[in-house]
């Protein structure tokens, strides 16, 4: 039962904290993520105005993770030249929000995991060398400074990314396209929050359409991602990933290393734009490589009824967090319909039910749950075996 929280590279943990099951903490600070960088000064890689990049500073210090007009902002970690690092959110060059910081400088290893503001620990707890935590409870600034959505506040980034040149999908992809067009323009409505749709499909259904719409893709804090695919998908026989890679070119032709990215991959990056909820729908095959995609067209019936105002904003406005969904586990298939998908219809099926409910307030956790269970249902009545999975870091914030 032992405990780690830090960074990995090559599958190993390279810098961080290590506890083990009678307390006792190591610290790993070898820093050989970046050793390699230690020669260089300034921006070495990637975007360091408006994006991701690796900052190293004159004194030694290094910084890999988001920028904003040159400033750290977004999601990063900080590592100083004395071996201590923080890993967290930033705002205008400032801890800010969440974070956790390790200590390694002047005879320390102490560890924080909690809330920052003005660049300084807040709330949360705090562990010292010995394994003693202290809990550090006095201020709320986030609750108070964090003021919930209103309407008009914020917009929608809707990625509808389908391979609707795909013959061997039928019609589902456009079927797909059309339904959840239709489905968030009635979401805008009742949330007051615009849409700004980035549609992937046609001979923009590649790589580098979808890379290029996600590096340029810019986030208040107010916004809500919310990215679907259709399409094919498969697994790598040694994968550990428990989420499918996307297939993004075409069907017998294009090699899978070439055209692929990877579900996990593409929620890690919607994440870091700091939008205050994120859903990645992966809705494609998670069965291992070269194995064919199969296709049913029988129609799924969606039941539809009343939806009511206030459910669809506390869904989509009094939730933070992220959330990642295949249609299904590993080595499973991932069925279409002349409509859209098995997923696709039971994920709107289970949205207009949590939304109708008149006893309750609308969860994520809820809607997912009976999307889960009516594909289950659905797949077991046609004699198939189709079980979405999914992991729920959203929550209410109102």
């Amino acid at each position: 039962t032992d405990f780690y929280l830090g960074l990995y590279k090559d599958d190993r943990q390279n810098q961080g904290l290590y506890v083990y099951e009678d307390g006792t903490p190591k610290y790993e600070v070898e820093d050989t993520h970046y050793s390699n960088l230690l020669l260089s000064k300034g921006c070495i890689e990637g975007n360091c105005e408006d994006g991701y990049g690796i900052y190293v500073y004159s004194g030694g210090d290094k910084y890999e993770g988001n920028f904003l007009g040159g400033d750290r902002h977004g999601w990063g970690c900080y590592l100083y030249s004395d071996g201590d690092l923080y890993c967290g959110n930033w705002k205008d060059d400032d801890k800010y929000y969440y974070g956790s910081k390790f200590w390694n400088s002047n005879g320390e290893t102490d560890f924080y995991l909690g809330l920052y503001k003005d660049d300084r620990q807040n709330q949360g707890l705090y562990v010292y060398e010995d394994g003693t935590p202290k809990y550090e409870v006095e201020r709320t600034f986030y609750l108070e400074e964090q003021p919930y959505p209103t309407l008009n506040q914020g917009k929608i980034h809707l990625f509808i990314s389908v391979a609707s040149e795909d013959r061997t999908l039928g019609s589902g992809s456009l079927g797909a396209k059309k339904t959840l067009l239709k489905e968030f323009k009635k979401i805008s409505r009742h949330t007051g929050l615009e849409i700004t749709p980035y549609i992937i499909e046609g001979t923009a259904f590649n790589k580098t359409s979808l890379n290029t719409k996600i590096n340029a893709l810019k986030c208040s804090r107010h916004d809500v991602i919310f990215f679907y695919n259709l399409g094919h998908g498969f697994r790598y026989s040694d994968q550990l990933d428990p989420y499918p890679y996307l297939f993004l070119g075409e069907n017998g032709e294009d090699h899978p290393n070439d055209v692929s990215i990877s579900l996990s991959k593409i929620y890690d990056r919607l994440i870091l734009k700091g939008a205050r909820l994120t859903i990645v729908i992966g809705d494609v095959c998670n069965t291992s490589i070269g194995i064919p995609s199969p296709v049913d067209f029988s129609p799924i019936s969606m039941g539809l009824s009343f939806s009511k105002k206030e459910k669809y904003k506390d869904l989509f406005l009094y939730h933070s967090g992220s959330i990642i969904v295949s249609s299904s586990r590993p080595n499973q298939k991932s069925w279409a319909t002349s409509n859209g998908s098995y997923f696709l219809d039971s994920f709107l099926d289970a949205l207009q039910k949590e939304i109708s409910e008149s006893n309750s307030t609308s969860t994520w956790s809820n809607l997912l749950y009976v999307a889960k269970s009516n594909v289950s249902q659905l797949s077991a009545d046609r004699n198939k075996s189709q079980v979405p999975q999914y992991d729920n870091n959203s929550r209410k914030i109102k």
